[in-house]
This record gives structure tokens, sequence and C-alpha cells, in this order.
């Protein structure tokens, strides 16, 4: 990027002080050298760990036989030495997360509550001190991604229903953070693709935010029907992990780029896609993320691990070493020139993990995209049920001849072993979860 364009837009009309100090300090610090930004970042770990143990029950407790936490004292030993905290524990021990007395310098306190994926509740509380960083890296998103905005935002999401079972669309100003700007617009998700197609050509957005297996039902269907989305500059997505070839194909087919970001209620903004590389940038001024492998090293570029999280700012409920059950891969440094580290890829949670009888997970590799070109499909879901079963959900465009099943199981074996066994399902939808998400695969072993 060029440096000298990297306001955008102009940071001087962002009236929030304390939010537009942290915009400016962010902006300088994406561009320092990896060692500096990991020194900074140790700093605030050590004073957040410091902060924790003085001010929550929990790890008062568990990290009682520890000293102060010093610079020189906090090494990657015993760092990793500190144990996981998992979402269940911050389910029966929530209060005790929470610190033992507010602290007024830190701003009042919200409570948030979250299902994730999986359908299970959790609260999490945050202050202002931690939201105010929030909208910093909200800015730095669309700053990086150029957002105009004075222009149109729409997304389509799951939205509350009224009393009668309709979903009411949603129309309002100012959907760029902390400037005054263009109107915004959210459409249901349940609403079907032709509809939501025919909504965007009316609403005629720049922007769009939805669900990446959304967006991608969306490309393909204006593409089989040669229809367009003039306006349309970019998708930003969010809420499911990346549709492989979905970058591509939204600038092939719609014209435009693709934003995501990986983000969850309880850590917050973990990793940024770099609009010039596709990589992922991990946020290093305001999250420790770490790359677990199996064996408990940390994973190198190329390698896969589990995704440790901790949000440093988050001083109202803090969260240490965050197991939040998603894998990713290591990426290299980006060729941008910013020294935020990288992960090439986000897979996804362990249940999108094809499980194997030796105790081995697989990813499997397959793209929905390549499956609808081979067999005449509007939909389909891959779910292992045992060691040796996967059931293959398909809502199909016409019946399904027995050559289409055989060609779609010879399709799917070329990623999956060949000792599965296939079983092909016709059904008529394919729900989403009730946060919205949809998985085009899951292994329900897990939950056996």
């Amino acid at each position: 990027m060029n440096k000298s364009h990297r306001f955008w837009p102009d940071t001087a009309t962002v009236k929030n002080k304390a939010v537009y100090k942290i915009i400016q300090a962010l902006d300088d610090s994406q561009w320092w050298q990896k060692e500096r930004l990991a020194a900074l970042q140790k700093q605030q770990f050590v004073m957040f760990l410091n902060y924790a143990k003085k001010n929550t029950r929990y790890y008062s407790n568990l990290l009682k036989d520890h000293q102060t936490f010093t610079d020189d004292t906090l090494t990657d030993e015993i760092i990793r030495s500190i144990p996981y905290t998992y979402k269940k524990e911050l389910q029966l021990q929530n209060t005790d997360f929470i610190v033992n007395q507010h602290d007024s310098r830190f701003g009042d306190t919200n409570e948030y509550s979250t299902s994730g994926s999986v359908g299970t509740p959790l609260n999490v509380t945050w202050n202002q001190y931690a939201n105010t960083y929030t909208l910093a890296k909200t800015f730095r998103y669309h700053q990086w991604h150029r957002s105009d905005p004075q222009k149109k935002f729409c997304s389509i999401r799951v939205l509350p229903t009224e009393d009668d079972g309709t979903v009411k669309i949603i129309r309002g100003r100012n959907w760029y953070p902390l400037i005054p700007g263009g109107e915004s617009v959210s459409q249901s998700a349940s609403i079907p693709i032709s509809e939501q197609v025919a909504w965007l050509q009316k609403e005629n957005p720049s922007y769009l935010l939805t669900y990446a297996s959304n967006a991608n039902a969306l490309v393909e269907y204006t593409r089989k029907n040669n229809l367009s989305l003039p306006a349309l500059e970019r998708i930003d997505l969010y809420g499911e992990t990346m549709v492989e070839g979905l970058a591509e194909r939204c600038k092939e087919v719609l014209g435009c780029s693709l934003a995501d970001k990986y983000s969850s209620r309880e850590m917050g903004e973990g990793a940024t896609l770099c609009p010039e590389s596709g990589l992922y940038h991990i946020q290093s001024e305001t999250t420790y993320l770490e790359v677990i492998k199996s064996d408990g090293s940390r994973a190198k570029e190329g390698e896969v691990g589990e995704l440790i999280i901790t949000n440093l700012h988050n001083t109202a409920m803090p969260i240490i070493r965050y197991a939040i059950e998603d894998y990713a891969e290591v990426g290299p440094q980006c060729s941008c020139g910013r020294g935020l580290p990288t992960l090439r890829k986000i897979m996804g949670r362990s249940r999108n993990m094809l499980m194997m009888k030796n105790g081995e997970h697989l990813w499997p590799r397959f793209s929905s995209h390549n499956l609808h070109k081979v067999v005449p499909i509007h939909q389909i879901q891959l779910i292992q049920t045992t060691f040796d079963t996967v059931v293959v959900k398909i809502v199909p465009i016409n019946t399904l001849s027995e050559f289409d099943k055989v060609t779609l199981r010879e399709e799917i074996w070329t990623k999956f072993p060949k000792e599965i066994s296939l079983e092909i399902q016709t059904v008529t939808e394919i729900p989403r979860s009730k946060s919205g998400k949809f998985e085009d695969f899951r292994c329900d072993i897990l939950s056996l």
C-alpha cells in the first residue's frame, strides 16, 4: 500500500478523540517490523496477565503459583504452561472471569450473549475501553479496503422476526464507524436467493455484508441467470469461513472485490484479510493469537494448528488463552509491507474435520462450487455420521439420475478417503443454524 494514501477517509473527521488517537497509533504500528510489534505485544500481555491475576477470582486461582509477570520472566515456555480457557468454563464460572470491582477508568460495561455456530449460549462482558479498540479496528478495516462512508451499505443476515413471523427490513444511516454518511439497509438471509438478488438490484448498494455461503449462492445465481449488480464494489463476509475460490468468482461474475475478517463475540476481531495479498493479518496490537499444533508446539509457516486467543484490552472480563475451537494455517510475511503476522487460511472448527478410526483428523478440501459444476444442484451439505459414513444431503435443481449420483460420488472421493461410504439423500431444503451460519461439512461423531 502507498503510505501517502493510508488515511481513507480523512481521520480528522473523527470526532471521538479517544478513538482518533488509537486510529492514528494503529495506522503507524501496522508498518512496524515484526520484532517491534512482538515487543509491544509482550508488554501489553504482561500487564494484562498481572491485571487478571489481581482482579478476577478465576485467574487469581489459576495463576497463584506464578510471581508477578515481567517482560524478562514471561518466556514462551511460561506462556505455553498457562492452561487454555474453554467455553464450558466461561459458561459454568462466568462471574469468576468478571473483575471483582468495576474500574471507572475503563468506562461502562455491557453484557453480550452469543451462541456461535453450536447453539450453546454464552454471556460475555465488555467495557468502553475494549469497545473503543473495537471501533478503531473496524475503522482500520474500512481504511484498508477503502470504503467510502457516503455510499450505500446493505447486509443480508439473520434478523429478528416479528410476532406474526415476518421479518422487517431495517433502514438507517451512518453505517461507517464514527463518520456520518450513507444509507444502510438490512434484509433477512431467510428469503430465497432469487428474492435476495431482486432486492439487491432494487437497492443497488456499493457494499454488501453477508455470510460466505450466502455470497457464494448469490454469485452462482447471478452467473446462471446472466444478471448483474452494477453498483456493487465489494462483498464483506462474516460469521463463516471463506469459501474456496469465492474471491475470484466475485471478481469474474460481479466485478467486485471481497473482504473478510476473523472475529468472535468473546474475543473481538483477531485477523483481517489483506486487500493486496489475500492473507489474514493478525491484529497484534490488540490480540495475542497463537497457532498451536496437537503436540503443543507452535505452528510454523505452512503448518495448521488450533487458534488460542487472548484479547489484550477487555479489562471487564479477561479471558486468557481461549481455545475457540477454530484452526488455521500460519502464513508468510506479507508482500504489502505491513509487519503484522499472517494466517494463510482459517480452516474452521474441529467439527468441520473428517475424523478417522485411528484418531487422525483430515480437512475435507472439497469445493461445493466444483460439485455444482459436476451435477446440477442448488445446495449441498456433507455430514459425517460414523467413522465410515458421510451423508451427502442435496437439494437438486432437477431429479438426480443414477449417473448423476455416481458422478457426484466419484468427485467427492477425489477429496475423501475411498474407504468412506457416501450416502446420498435428496432433501427440499438445508436450513442454516439459528445463528445464520451454514456448514458445508460437519462431523457429528464429536457430539455422539
